[in-house]
């Protein structure tokens, strides 16, 4: 079956497109390259696990009425932070130093 387009967008409309398209995934990834160097990789590997979490709160939060996250939401949010905090807790050793 193929897909047949309702109505074509006209060129601002392509424009705006494009834009939006290249800032909102390509000034993410600018600004995650340029703070890899300040921060460490593992702070930056939390950070990345932490975002999913924070998307849905703050929008409850804005939006208390219409935002309200969905148990499977809650249930991957614990889910993340309960191996966020299995592998980071403190005293707790790494797969090299287990080795040695």
């Amino acid at each position: 079956m193929l897909f047949c387009w309702k109505a074509t967008p006209s060129w601002p409309q392509v424009v705006t497109l494009a834009l939006y398209g290249s800032l909102q995934m390509g000034l993410p990834y600018f600004l995650a390259a340029r703070g890899l160097r300040v921060v460490s990789s593992q702070e930056a590997g939390m950070l990345t696990l932490l975002e999913p979490l924070f998307n849905p709160l703050w929008a409850y939060f804005v939006y208390r009425q219409t935002e309200t996250p969905p148990p499977s939401t809650l249930m991957g949010g614990a889910c993340i932070l309960a191996a966020l905090a299995w592998r980071y807790w403190p005293g707790r050793r790494t797969v090299g130093e287990r080795a040695a």
